[in-house]
């Protein structure tokens, strides 16, 4: 599953699909005024999140991870980065970055041909184990 493609070192992606309306962002990033059947207010995202960062905080030997995420919202054919609001270009990848135990800067983001392309917004924040 995704989860363990990501704590594997293997890009994963995970895809929302249906009309406006139809509960998408909710499936995302749940409702708390809304359990669900199990009672829970969570989202796909947090729940990915929790299991991602149970998964990796269990590896022996690890002393930090960093973890690049990018939420798309595409409307009318413009693909919009969720995270910072604004509009991507064509063949850009928004994400953000989030690091825990030592920290390590991310990798520039690059074309599929190995140059560099336009930088996307990041934002990069510590994870604390509990």
């Amino acid at each position: 599953d995704a989860v363990d493609a990501a704590a594997g070192g293997t890009d994963a992606g995970i895809l929302l699909i249906g009309p406006a309306g139809s509960g998408k962002t909710t499936a995302a990033i749940g409702d708390p005024r809304r359990p669900d059947s199990m009672g829970s207010t969570l989202g796909l995202l947090q729940h990915i999140a929790r299991d991602l960062h149970a998964q990796l905080k269990s590896k022996e030997g690890v002393v930090g991870y960093t973890v690049a995420l990018g939420v798309l919202s595409i409307r009318e054919e413009v693909a919009h980065d969720v995270l910072s609001g604004l509009p991507q270009p064509r063949h850009s990848s928004p994400h953000r970055t989030a690091t825990r135990g030592a920290s390590r800067s991310a990798s520039p983001h690059q074309r599929r041909d190995g140059s560099p392309s336009e930088s996307p917004s990041r934002t990069t924040s510590s994870l604390n184990s509990t």
